[in-house]
């Protein structure tokens, strides 16, 4: 007498009812993360999570930030220098306004924020300028003496 497996055989037939599964399943998880993000506040009018895009840039004598912040005004904006770090804050409001057939929706959200940006050098905190027009808030930042003075540029030989 041969001894015989007692491990249930595949059924092959089922195996396209699986991967259907779990492509609905993935195709499920995919909707429900994409409404998720759209309640997020300023999904449509702003960075992700509401979070302020930065660029940030080095000249020989002064660093200069530039910070998208669109649909706010210069009263919405706080601009602080705290040790090696430039904080921008503010708070977000936001509304929108659609007509259809017989139809009015209004919404609105809020919400605050803050960026700090670190400084790669030490700043002259009192020449410190900021502007704000068309969303963008622009900070110049003059580097102290001896930052200006600590940098130097070396000559590479070749071999």
């Amino acid at each position: 007498m041969t001894p015989r497996s007692t491990a249930p055989v595949p059924d092959k037939t089922r195996a396209p009812a699986a991967e259907d599964f779990f492509a609905r399943m993935h195709a499920a998880l995919d909707q429900s993360f994409d409404h998720l993000f759209e309640r997020l506040p300023f999904n449509h009018h702003a960075e992700p999570l509401g979070i302020p895009a930065v660029d940030l840039s080095e000249s020989d004598d002064a660093l200069d930030v530039k910070i998208d912040l669109p649909g706010l005004t210069k009263d919405d904006i706080s601009l602080e220098l705290v040790k090696d770090a430039l904080i921008v804050s503010g708070e977000r409001r936001s509304e929108r306004e659609e007509r259809k057939k017989n139809f009015h929706m209004i919404e609105r959200s809020r919400g605050a924020f803050k960026r700090s940006v670190e400084l790669p050098c030490e700043i002259e905190s009192a020449k410190v300028e900021a502007s704000f027009a068309n969303g963008v808030l622009t900070v110049r930042l003059p580097k102290s003496e001896s930052a200006v003075q600590s940098r130097r540029r070396i000559e590479v030989k070749g071999a």
